[in-house]
């Protein structure tokens, strides 16, 4: 299992380099244009590279599990609702659901909240089940003056949890990052970021200081079908992230977008695997 998710991960990374080298500026400079895909009626903000924009499994504006260095129009709002599935040998979770919103408070600022519910088995021990972390963020971006330049974000997240006494000791996290965001002249869209995680004193567990680091790209299949893959380094925790592959998908409604995805864990204290999907509705003035 641990040879199969490596190898995804190189396919991946190697799939990321070639099509940057590909889609590179020849001499002569390529304006970047804004893609008719995203209509007015749709929340986020403009996406020039013609991928689906969205949000991720937190609601917050990005790819499956990380952000991008984008945010929703002021004004407008978004929800999302996603189930996720997790699996290793010693344990398992249904989180059901991650809910999750989204409002653009002025151009390029944007805040969000999630919560979660979450069901538990570790083996040996009986099931937990109740409400996991808390959790609420801001974004501003520093939009790119010129055409080929990428597009940088700064993004703080307070999370408190698990709320549930059942679920574990519950304490504070706070999280700080730097996003880039880079949409090619092939519609490719690449992203990356890198921040701290400052995981909070607990009962039986000290404060810890974690080093995040994620990189991710979509790329349009179709004009309504986006495909994702994004490498997640302590994504949550230490010794626990994902390298996740997914699709984005609209439907006859502007308003509604669906995803599903699949993540194999990157770390000792990941997951086997992680499954899910859900849904986003965008509403606004």
């Amino acid at each position: 299992m641990k040879m199969f998710r490596v190898a995804w991960i190189v396919v991946f990374l190697a799939a990321v380099w070639a099509a940057g080298a590909q889609a590179a500026p020849a001499k002569k400079k390529t304006a970047r244009r804004k893609t008719a895909a995203v209509r007015k009626a749709d929340a986020p903000a403009p996406v020039r590279s013609g991928i689906i924009g969205g949000s991720n499994v937190y609601g917050r504006t990005g790819l499956l599990f990380t952000e991008t260095a984008q945010t929703i129009q002021p004004g407008h709002a978004s929800a999302t609702g996603n189930i996720l599935f997790s699996k290793n040998d010693q344990w398992k979770s249904l989180t059901i659901p991650v809910v999750g919103a989204n409002y653009g408070v002025a151009p390029h600022m944007e805040i969000a909240g999630s919560a979660e519910v979450l069901s538990e088995k570790v083996t040996g021990a009986a099931s937990a089940s109740g409400l996991g972390y808390l959790s609420v963020s801001g974004k501003y971006v520093f939009e790119a003056k010129k055409a080929d330049m990428p597009d940088f974000a700064a993004l703080a997240e307070i999370s408190h949890g698990p709320l549930t006494k059942k679920l574990g000791d519950d304490g504070t996290n706070v999280t700080v990052k730097g996003l880039i965001t880079r949409p090619l002249p092939n519609k490719l869209l690449l992203n990356g970021g890198a921040g701290l995680l400052f995981v909070g004193s607990r009962t039986h567990s000290s404060s810890d200081t974690v080093l995040q680091v994620e990189g991710g790209a979509g790329y349009p299949l179709t004009p309504k079908l986006t495909g994702i893959a994004e490498l997640a380094v302590n994504r949550f925790g230490k010794d626990d992230g994902l390298f996740s592959l997914g699709l984005r998908g609209t439907t006859s409604s502007p308003a509604w977008r669906w995803q599903a995805l699949v993540g194999f864990g990157v770390g000792s204290n990941a997951p086997d695997y992680t499954i899910g999907g859900g849904v986003r509705y965008s509403f606004g003035r």
